[in-house]
């Protein structure tokens, strides 16, 4: 028999973790394959499988697989117990045929488990057999292709020609590993001698490296179906794209597989790191490139909230009684406001805040009371104390913050230190942690007032270096014009802060906060800046950097 004609038992598995004895298998597959078929016409058997508790599926295992609560309520289900007889059945049926997978290593486990549990006859000696015929793609690749990055599935699938999908479901790993089989397949029949180097380090690609710009501008990773992988922005698009080809072998699991992946880039040059910074931005969230995490849109969303008067330090916020009555945003998270007000007895309700068990766990009732009672010398704090305090929190920082990096576009809520499940936090653990969290909803609040002014605005901007070119850019609503000459600052309509704050949507979130990070680099670097908010309203870098600090 021809060996593209050799028929093999494909089997993948998605579980809860690492550990059969205590995960739960929630999704199976497997199904007949050999290297001359096409993987995607297949009759692939794919099973649904009801976990323990799906209720409390780890959101996790939710983002890597797409599978929520809702699914085994929507979708037809299996139980453990069928999963591990039908595999039994299909096991037994087709004995004499090889398996083959992808990492082996780890679902080797879950498959003996799965067979344990059916009460198999004969296991031992039908697992000693399997375990003989049992072939994985994950130790193939690296025997075959040692000049890989990644071997992870997705790398090595890529590398293949099929483009897995963001979800790891058991159908598309499946497909996966068939392709990855039929590729070897037909390279171990080629006469001529496989191929020993990435697609990137092509010659001409190289020389295509070589050739870039030093200047900035956006650069995009592409696969062999010209789909791309990776946006990314560079000061120097000649210095960052070659800076992936040398130095430390190893880079990180996640940029290894992508470059594997890789067969080409483009690339397309602007004139200021910043104005990279935007497109780069924009780019994202319009292609959704699989190897980009951060600006991406996933679950963020732009919100506001609703405050109370004494929650706002009155010197750095001057009209505090007017606007705390209104919302204030954006926001990337208001769960540092909700639960501030939950603990200071305001009307906020419990279900409003989102659930975070190890808070209800780690900081009891009791605790926030003898916490509130070290900080204020009672355990009843009125809004005036609250608000002296708040005063004295954000003046401790503005001394201090000098010393700290620049702001990420991230607003996620303060996490616990790791710790026991059954232990309880100490009075003085919460009263750090209630100071954190102010600190936190306080800053949030500084840059959510900055990003509102940012929204119209125009701006000189001279990097350091007195024969640097000034730049001029222009926001409007949010969206940025580089102009070649100072744009009229008259030509402003007037919008109220309400107006502002319901035209920002997530795109228009981001690009503010980059060019508040920016203002504040360019500030520390020794840039020279004229931010005109409104006729008549124009900060120097002197002003700026009292303000904005």
């Amino acid at each position: 028999m021809p060996f593209f004609a050799q028929k093999f038992i494909l089997f993948d598995v998605q579980t809860t973790g690492t550990n059969p004895e205590t995960s739960d298998i929630i999704e199976a597959g497997w199904g007949l394959y050999h290297a001359g078929a096409d993987p995607l016409t297949v009759d692939w058997q794919v099973r649904l499988v009801a976990p323990r508790d799906s209720v409390n599926l780890s959101r996790r295992i939710q983002k890597l697989t797409g599978l929520a609560a809702s699914t085994w309520t929507d979708e037809t289900a299996i139980s453990y117990e069928e999963l591990s007889s039908q595999l039994s059945s299909f096991l037994h049926e087709h004995a004499g045929l090889p398996i083959l997978v992808h990492y082996a290593r780890f679902k080797r486990p879950f498959l003996f488990k799965a067979l344990h549990d059916a009460h198999v006859e004969g296991l031992e000696g039908l697992w000693s057999l399997m375990n003989e015929r049992m072939a994985c793609t994950y130790e193939l690749a690296r025997r075959m292709m040692p000049h890989l990055k990644s071997y992870s599935l997705r790398a090595v699938a890529g590398y293949a020609g099929y483009s897995l999908g963001d979800k790891k479901r058991s159908r598309d790993h499946l497909i996966a590993t068939a392709y990855i089989w039929k590729y070897m397949v037909a390279e171990g029949s080629t006469a001529h001698k496989s191929a020993t180097t990435l697609p990137l380090q092509d010659p001409g690609i190289r020389q295509k490296r070589l050739s870039l710009p030093d200047a900035p501008g956006v650069y995009y990773f592409l696969d062999q179906a010209e789909r791309i992988l990776y946006v990314g922005k560079a000061s120097s698009l000649k210095h960052r794209l070659n800076s992936y080809f040398r130095g430390q072998k190893t880079k990180g699991s996640r940029l290894n597989e992508m470059l594997t992946r890789a067969v080409d880039f483009r690339f397309r040059v602007v004139r200021t790191e910043l104005e990279a910074l935007f497109l780069e931005s924009d780019e994202i969230k319009r292609i959704d490139p699989p190897y980009n995490r951060l600006l991406k849109t996933d679950e963020r969303r732009v919100q506001s909230f609703r405050l109370k008067d004494w929650l706002l330090p009155s010197e750095k916020f001057p009209d505090a009684p007017r606007w705390a009555a209104q919302l204030w945003g954006p926001l990337l998270s208001v769960w540092n406001f909700q639960w501030l007000l939950s603990i200071t007895g305001a009307a906020v309700k419990p279900e409003a805040i989102p659930s975070k068990r190890w808070l209800d766990a780690y900081f009891s009732e009791d605790v926030l009371e003898d916490a509130k009672g070290l900080i204020f010398a009672t355990r009843e704090p009125d809004a005036e104390t609250w608000q002296d305090w708040a005063r004295k929190v954000w003046e401790t920082w503005l001394v201090e913050r000098e010393q700290e990096d620049d702001e990420s576009l991230e607003e996620d809520e303060p996490e616990a230190e790791p710790h026991d499940e059954d232990a309880e936090a100490t009075p003085e653990e919460a009263a750090a942690f209630i100071q954190h969290t102010l600190l936190h909803a306080l800053r949030q609040l500084h840059r959510a007032r900055w990003l509102l002014r940012l929204m119209d605005c125009t701006i000189s901007w001279q990097f350091r270096g007195g024969d640097a070119p000034v730049y001029y850019l222009r926001m409007q609503a949010g969206v940025p014009t580089w102009m070649d000459e100072a744009p009229d600052p008259g030509a402003f309509l007037p919008r109220s802060r309400w107006e502002r704050l319901q035209e920002i949507d997530l795109p228009t979130h981001d690009r503010l906060t980059i060019l508040y990070s920016e203002i504040r680099k360019g500030l520390k670097r020794g840039d020279q800046l004229r931010l005109c908010l409104r006729p008549g309203l124009v900060l120097d870098q002197d002003r700026l950097r009292t303000q904005l600090f």
